[in-house]
């Protein structure tokens, strides 16, 4: 799995969606988006466009495991396959603390 940029780098907002990697393609990787059940959208894209995801979570969650506050991540839309562009306000961790 990979969140991928379907939008030009330059172009804002710039979209990321969820997909799954079928193959390379030279330098470039084929990749079909997790949302469309009939195969049709796929994107050949460079490596700067993607992101590869973990394939598992870990059994526990520890202060290793979590991103520091003010840190740029891609976070994703509650029940859909989109990504947005968001920064870490408060760490799980910290948060539990108080």
């Amino acid at each position: 799995k990979v969140a991928s940029r379907t939008s030009p780098a330059k172009v804002e907002p710039q979209e990321w969606i969820l997909c799954t990697v079928q193959k390379a393609v030279g330098s470039k990787y084929l990749v079909s988006d997790d949302d469309d059940h009939t195969g049709q959208n796929t994107y050949t894209l460079a490596t700067s466009a993607l992101i590869a995801l973990p394939l598992t979570e870990p059994a526990t969650f520890t202060r290793a495991h979590e991103h520091k506050e003010g840190t740029a991540v891609l976070a994703m839309f509650p029940d859909t396959t989109c990504f947005y562009k968001a920064t870490v306000a408060v760490a799980p961790s910290k948060r539990r603390e108080r």
